[in-house]
């Protein structure tokens, strides 16, 4: 008892000592203190014979004005620290923007919390059954400014204000430092600098009215050592919930927590995440969840935050946590709320109750605890904190055959569309932990070799022990393929391949490549380096060790756009909402000059497209493509921009006489810089052409759109094109559905591998079946039908969300449908 009190009484010593280097004042902790701090909590539980406690070093600070780049820790606090187990895991970040450090604070003190607990509940159930993750800061060379100041020169200066990292701009010889908020023009601020809507962050230098400077997104998405380390930190541990720690300088946003997102402007639809009731479930309220478990500080009311949707549509760690991995994060602001700047953020060391540090840190642990709980469901005793949550999903993916952990992407079949990226189950035990609404849950594995598999489970409101489903996904046998490109000679020549299946690939060759592939149904795109020849397209079944050689044909432009030398005088431009179609001065390292761009020109700095727009741009003259020997043609073009994904569209159409049109292919890309796409225009080969490209909005988002430019058609004789590899063209799934949304009816296209029986279902939100039909398919091919929104009974479907299902004995196929009246 005796070594645990003096222990305690060092931690205690460690936390709250005169902490002379600190600025700020000296209940505050200087970058140097707590990192020592750190390795005490660690010593100490060793000392302890507990050994739960874990620091490790995850990456390093940028480092440019200061000289020196500050390790950035992680530690962890778990009752096996030294293996990643089979539990889920929370992370919880203190510090992010320099100034913001009652967070820290809190952090400090919750660490202190978790390691001389360690035998009391709650704490020892959270770290018996957690994973605990605590990242103090993310910023330490912005805590090192605020706390210690910047030398510039003989001088060091001291600024309160300091927001952003250590990141300084190479046509700057120093950083200057302004003792007020913004006007620095060295930093970037990391909590604009995450990948996902990074393009809409504040660019170098930026003007505004207040704050001027402070929000810089950096030169690129993910550009600053600290947001790589802590997003491939995050992605080795794949966290279920976080929380990063933020303090409202403006007070605008004081006493609020934000969940994962509502973006869009004020005079239109928002748009929400995919999982955002399941996010607001547990963000909660002042009677439930998350939010009920804070308390407002230094304000007339002691009432819980509000619970707020995050509208920052520009790089925001937030929206990227549940973006990239399915994590459900809590942004918090601790400062009060203030009708004008500058808001209380750092609390003064002494006065009043209710008005210092350390009453606001004592206000921040719950918030901490309640966050750790929810992984397991653990209430704290007498209370009903959890409040009807309802259990926690382990999600686990094994090999159908041997039974053995993988990693495979998972998703929630209900709630996913093409804006997530894959999310996947971790490596160690092919687990991941979700926080589901209660009621039917659906969700589908696939991995690139294996059949899919998808699983239905019923989460209960008032389960407290971890719900759990396994996927087990059949594997595929391997074959090589090998692929020889050529000239008309027989000379091998280099070419990009695109191999398009339900996992496509790119990739290069010289002229020869082997690679292996599981059995199935591919596309093949082969794409010539160089300028002269023709790009060709071809379908295969690869079911066993297989070798094709593709002769690429010359060919002969006859086609260009550069829209420099004419600009857009030979194009016309329509639409439902009138010409939306400009030119736009191309200002990339690729110094393409003039390229078309789907906005319409103005001089509003980022013009975005309009909302319910359905417009296009047709070029004036048809295009030749019936001279003598040409059997093969494509189109080439470049683009660059961003979409609404998945609700806007970007469409190449081809028409043989100006009135009726088709689809040659279809777009719609979130983040794109210039990237050269191929067209296969072989199907028109033998009459003349008209060349349109088509813009189609929803209601909700406006975009920067997309730029095009170097528009090619060439044309040449394929001698092999008769005699292409033996195909067998179609596989078991659904290809599309059109309109989507739609109202009232929408036509499903779907492909079937041989003839037999298919069956189809519409499903609810809440798994249940209002439509089914059996279809006897006499042979391999292509086919459609058309759902006209009713159910089985003929009953008329109310608006919102469905899914169609494609069963067959061999196969799942998965489509979500949107109905809107």
């Amino acid at each position: 008892m005796k070594k645990i009190i003096a222990l305690l009484a060092l931690l205690s010593l460690v936390a709250t000592a005169a902490l002379s280097e600190s600025h700020l004042g000296e209940c505050y902790t200087s970058r140097a203190e707590l990192y020592d701090y750190l390795f005490t909590l660690q010593d100490s539980a060793a000392i302890l014979g507990w050994n739960h406690v874990r620091v490790d070093s995850i990456g390093h600070s940028r480092g440019d004005q200061l000289g020196v780049q500050y390790p950035i820790y992680a530690v962890k606090f778990s009752d096996n620290v030294d293996e990643f187990e089979d539990e889920p895991t929370c992370l919880i970040i203190g510090h992010i923007h320099a100034e913001e450090v009652a967070g820290l604070e809190g952090i400090i003190e919750f660490m202190r919390y978790l390691t001389y607990r360690r035998l009391q509940q709650p704490y020892a159930e959270m770290i018996n059954e957690t994973q605990i993750y605590i990242i103090p800061t993310i910023n330490p060379d912005g805590l090192e400014v605020i706390s210690s100041g910047l030398t510039l020169g003989d001088t060091t200066i001291y600024d309160n204000t300091w927001r952003k990292n250590g990141y300084k701009p190479p046509q700057l010889d120093e950083c200057n430092i302004s003792p007020s908020y913004g006007g620095e023009l060295c930093g970037v601020d990391q909590n604009r600098n995450f990948e996902l809507n990074w393009i809409w962050g504040d660019t170098l230098w930026h003007p505004t009215d207040f704050e001027v400077y402070d929000y810089y997104r950096g030169p690129g998405p993910m550009s600053e050592p600290e947001t790589q380390c802590l997003a491939d930190f995050a992605m080795q541990i794949k966290p279920t919930t976080s929380i990063v720690w933020h303090s409202s300088r403006s007070g605008r946003f004081g006493s609020q927590t934000f969940g994962a997102w509502e973006w869009g402007e004020d005079d239109a639809p928002k748009k929400h995440s995919p999982d955002s009731l399941a996010i607001r479930r547990l963000q909660g309220s002042a009677n439930a969840g998350f939010t009920s478990t804070t308390t407002r500080w230094g304000e007339s009311s002691t009432s819980p935050y509000s619970a707020v949707w995050a509208g920052t549509q520009n790089g925001a760690l937030q929206d990227w946590f549940y973006w990239k991995l399915g994590c459900i994060q809590m942004t918090v602001e601790t400062s009060p709320e203030a009708s004008s700047p500058p808001a209380n953020i750092q609390p003064p060391c002494t006065g009043a109750p209710n008005t210092t540090l350390a009453s606001l840190v004592q206000t921040l642990l719950l918030p901490n605890e309640w966050m750790c709980r929810r992984l397991i469901n653990l209430e704290r005793s007498g209370t009903n904190d959890m409040n009807g949550q309802g259990a926690a999903l382990a999600i686990y993916t094994k090999d159908a055959e041997t039974d053995a952990p993988i990693s495979a992407e998972w998703r929630n079949v209900d709630s996913w569309t093409a804006l997530l990226p894959p999310w996947y189950t971790n490596e160690q035990y092919g687990r991941a932990t979700f926080l589901p609404l209660p009621g039917p849950f659906t969700v589908m594995a696939r991995k690139e070799g294996y059949l899919p598999d998808t699983a239905t489970v019923t989460i209960n409101p008032g389960a407290s022990q971890t719900a759990s489903v396994t996927l087990r996904l059949t594997p595929l046998p391997w074959h090589d393929l090998t692929i020889h490109v050529e000239d008309e000679s027989g000379n091998s020549i280099p070419a990009k391949l695109h191999l398009i299946s339900d996992f496509p690939q790119w990739t290069t060759t010289s002229g020869t490549i082997s690679i292996s592939k599981p059995r199935g149904a591919y596309q093949i795109g082969v794409i010539p380096e160089a300028g002269d020849k023709i790009a060709i397209w071809s379908h295969f079944w690869l079911g066993q060790d297989t070798s094709f050689t593709y002769v690429l044909p010359a060919g002969d432009t006859v086609f260009y756009e550069g829209f420099d030398e004419h600009g857009l005088d030979n194009w016309t431009r329509s639409g439902d909402n009138g010409d939306r179609w400009g030119l736009d001065p191309d200002t990339t390292a690729m110094n393409y000059g003039n390229s078309l761009h789907t906005n319409p020109n103005s001089d509003v700095y980022r013009p975005t497209y309009a909302r319910n727009a359905d417009t296009w741009i047709q070029h004036d003259t048809a295009i030749d493509l019936t001279s003598a020997g040409i059997n093969s043609a494509h189109l080439a073009f470049d683009r660059r921009g961003r979409l609404e994904v998945p609700l806007d569209s970007f469409f190449v159409e081809v028409s043989t006489d100006g009135s009726a049109w088709e689809v040659a292919q279809g777009y719609c890309d979130m983040e794109l810089p210039w990237t050269r796409d191929w067209v296969n225009l072989t199907r028109w080969v033998g009459g003349n052409i008209y060349l349109r490209f088509r813009l189609q909005t929803d209601h909700s988002l406006q975009e920067l759109g997309l730029n095009i430019d170097n528009v090619v058609v060439m044309a040449g004789l394929d001698e092999d094109g008769e005699e292409a590899p033996a195909i067998v063209p179609y596989s078991y799934k659904i290809t599309n559905a059109y309109p989507n949304p739609f109202n009232p009816s929408t036509t499903i296209d779907y492909e079937v591998a041989a003839p037999g029986l298919v069956s189809f279902g519409i499903f609810n939100l809440l798994g249940q079946q209002v439509w089914h039909s059996d279809k006897t398919l006499p042979a391999a091919g292509s086919y459609r039908f058309r759902w006209d929104g009713v159910g089985t009974a003929g009953q008329a479907m109310a608006s919102g969300i469905y899914f169609i299902r494609m069963k067959t004995d061999v196969v799942h196929s998965t489509k979500k449908l949107m109905l809107l009246k």
